[in-house]
This record gives structure tokens, sequence and C-alpha cells, in this order.
């Protein structure tokens, strides 16, 4: 549900196929990523209708962050792979897999030039372009 945190009503509910593990919004706010099951799901904030889904991961995927220009969507998951999206259409720009095993987390600089990645095997910095 997105709205204001002092309102005394809350938005009705984003539907989603499944549970949902991890979110992140967009750095306009426009949308809001979010990982259920093997895919990536990205719906609107206003009206909260879905607008895509990224299916790639053989697994369950874990998390989602946008690149803070908003140029990129990286998600990672259970398949030990991190995939990089295309946001306004999908299209995987990138897949990688560091040896790291399963992957739970992962984060852009401020400046969108690293990104860390966190699995079973340990963590990986890496420069992103």
């Amino acid at each position: 549900r997105v709205g204001r945190l002092d309102a005394d009503r809350v938005p009705p509910a984003y539907t989603a196929r499944g549970k949902v593990v991890a979110l992140a919004l967009s750095p306009d706010g426009s949308r809001l990523a979010g990982c259920e099951g093997d895919r990536v799901t990205v719906w609107e904030t206003a009206g909260g209708s879905a607008v895509r889904a990224f299916d790639g991961h053989a697994g369950e995927v874990r998390a989602v962050a946008y690149r803070p220009d908003g140029s990129a969507l990286a998600s990672a998951g259970l398949d030990g792979a991190v995939l990089v999206w295309e946001p306004d259409t999908g299209a995987v720009r990138a897949r990688y897999d560091w040896g790291l095993g399963p992957v739970h987390a992962l984060a852009f600089a401020p400046d969108g030039l690293t990104l860390a990645v966190a699995g079973d095997g340990g963590l990986a910095v890496v420069d992103f372009e």
C-alpha cells in the first residue's frame, strides 16, 4: 500500500500473485518493484496497477534495487544470478553470477557506479557501468 504516513486511511493494497519478499521504489517515486517468486513485478504508485513482470530467474528472487538515476533495475535471488533490467521495457541488459551461491541482498551506491551483492558465499562489490 502506498500512502501518506500521517493519513487517517490506508489506500487499497496492490495485487500480487504470491508473497512479496522485497521492494524498491524508483528514484522518481512513480514505480514500485517487488520480488514475487521467480519474477520481478513493477507497479505504478499512482493507482497500484501492475505495468510489467520481468521473468528470467531460475529460482526465487530475494532482492531488487533501482540504480539511483533510474536507468537500471537489478534483481538477485536463490539461483545465484544478478540480472540487470531495462526498467521501461523489461529487457535483460546483463546477467552476472559471481559464484556467491544464493543471493539475498543487493544495493547500488548513491552515485550508481558500484553495486554491492550479498550471498551465502560472501560479498561482492563491483563497478557498475
